[in-house]
C-alpha cells in the first residue's frame, strides 16, 4: 500500500509540476474552438480547431429569365451555360461557444483572387469588409475571431450529419428561411466577369447574389429554390455542392451618359440555377487530425501541440506545455483521488 501511495505521489508531482510550468499559451482554454497562440506563422484563416482543404471552385450559372419572370434573358446569355473557377479553400471547425443553433460544425468555402498572396490578406474582421479580396458563396454562420467570442453568431444553414460507407462524414441542409432578404450573410455577393449583354454599355464586370429569402423579386420566380448544401469529408479529401439561384446584373461603362458611379444595369440582368462546386485534398500542414470513428465531427488537436511532423511549426518539443495543461488538467485530479483512497 505504501508503494502505490508512493507511486501515485510522485506521479502526482511530475504532472502537477509540468502544468505549473506549462507557459507556452497562458490564455489557451481547451474549451474552446480556437488554436492556441503560440503557433508561429498561423495564418488568420487557419485560426480554429479542424480540418482545411486546398481546392478548386466552379460555379456553374444557368440563366431562364431576365429582371423580372416576363423578361427574357439577354441573348449573348440565351441557352448559355457559363462555368467559373476559382482556387479555394474549405475550412470545417468545431463549434465554439459563440455559436447558436444545432449545426454540427461552421463551414466556410473561401475564394481567392488570381496570383493571390495570403501574407497580403487584411486582418481578421478586415477579411469580412467592403474591399476583401475574398469571396465567401457559403458561409454556415459568420467568421469569429478571439476577440469577439463574447457575441453570439446564429447560423445560416440547418445542417445534419450522417455517416456512410463511401465517406467517414456528410454535412447536408438548407439554408435558413428566416434569413434577411438582402443579408447576403450566408452566401456573399460576388464579382465575376462574364460577357456582356451589351457591348457598348458594358465591360463584362458583374455583381451576382443567391437569392437568400422569399422576397419581391421571386414572387413570381416559379423555379426559385432556398439554397441547400451536401458536403462529403473525410481525413483525406473533401467535395462541397450548393444547389440555388443566382441573379447577376452587369455594371455600366463610365463613358455611358447617363453612367453614375457603381452603377448597373438592372434591366439586363438575368436570373436562373447556380451550381456551386468544390473538390479538394487536406491541407495536414494546417490541420488537426479528423476523428473518423466519432458519430459526429470532432478533432484530436494538433497544430500547436507538437504531436503531429506534419502540421505548421511542429518539432519534438513544440507544444510540449500545453500538453502538459491538458494532461494535468484532465488526469491530476484523477491521481490525486486515487491517493487518498490508498491513505
Amino acid at each position: 500500500m505504501h508503494d502505490i501511495r508512493g507511486w501515485v505521489s510522485r506521479i502526482c508531482f511530475l504532472i502537477l509540476a509540468s502544468t505549473v510550468l506549462a507557459k507556452d499559451d497562458a490564455d489557451y482554454n481547451p474549451s474552446s474552438n480556437f488554436r492556441p497562440n503560440n503557433v508561429t506563422g498561423l495564418n488568420q484563416l487557419y485560426t480554429w480547431v479542424g480540418s482545411y482543404y486546398n481546392g478548386t471552385t466552379e460555379i456553374e450559372l444557368n440563366p431562364t429569365i431576365g429582371y423580372s419572370s416576363n423578361d427574357t434573358v439577354c441573348a449573348t446569355h440565351r441557352n448559355r451555360t457559363t462555368i467559373l473557377k476559382w482556387d479555394s479553400l474549405l475550412a470545417i471547425t468545431q463549434r465554439g461557444t459563440y455559436n447558436s443553433g444545432i449545426n454540427p460544425v461552421n463551414l466556410w468555402l473561401i475564394l481567392f483572387p488570381p496570383n493571390h498572396n495570403m501574407s497580403d490578406m487584411p486582418y481578421e474582421i478586415g477579411l469580412l469588409q467592403d474591399g476583401t479580396p475574398l469571396m465567401y458563396p457559403v458561409m454556415s454562420s459568420l467568421l469569429t475571431w478571439k476577440h469577439q467570442e463574447n457575441t453570439t453568431v446564429p447560423d445560416h444553414f440547418n445542417m445534419t450529419t450522417t455517416k456512410n460507407p463511401n465517406s467517414p462524414f456528410t454535412l447536408s441542409g438548407e439554408m435558413h428561411s428566416d434569413l434577411a432578404p438582402y443579408s447576403g450573410r450566408a452566401s456573399w455577393p460576388l464579382k465575376i466577369d462574364i460577357i456582356p449583354c451589351n457591348i457598348s454599355e458594358e465591360y463584362g464586370n458583374w455583381s451576382m447574389r443567391v437569392p437568400q429569402a422569399e422576397w419581391w423579386d421571386t414572387e413570381d420566380w416559379d423555379e426559385f429554390i432556398l439554397p441547400n448544401v451536401t458536403v462529403d469529408f473525410d481525413a483525406h479529401t473533401s467535395n462541397l455542392t450548393m444547389d440555388g439561384d443566382f441573379s447577376a446584373s452587369p455594371f455600366m461603362r463610365s463613358n455611358v451618359s447617363r453612367y453614375w458611379w457603381g452603377d448597373m444595369l438592372s434591366a439586363e440582368t438575368i436570373r436562373g440555377h447556380i451550381q456551386v462546386r468544390f473538390s479538394g485534398v487536406l491541407d495536414t500542414y494546417n490541420s488537426d487530425i479528423l476523428d473518423v470513428n466519432s458519430t459526429e465531427p470532432a478533432w484530436l488537436r494538433t497544430v500547436g501541440f507538437g504531436n503531429n511532423s506534419l502540421n505548421i511549426a511542429d518539432s519534438s518539443n513544440s507544444g510540449h506545455g500545453l500538453r502538459s495543461t491538458l494532461w494535468g488538467a484532465l488526469v491530476a485530479p484523477l491521481l490525486l483521488v486515487l491517493l487518498f483512497m490508498h491513505r
